[in-house]
């Protein structure tokens, strides 16, 4: 219980779901199935 009195807790504001999604919006996905069949 000592560590919890020390332990520095999260400070920010976890990012909405829509803000999340656009940080990734310009990454193409390329899933496992097209690995196995060799997508280019």
């Amino acid at each position: 219980m000592k560590l919890n009195k020390i332990s520095i807790r999260d400070t920010f504001i976890p990012l909405g779901a829509n803000e999340f999604l656009e940080d990734f919006a310009n990454y193409e996905i390329i899933s496992f199935l097209d690995l196995f069949s060799r997508y280019n």
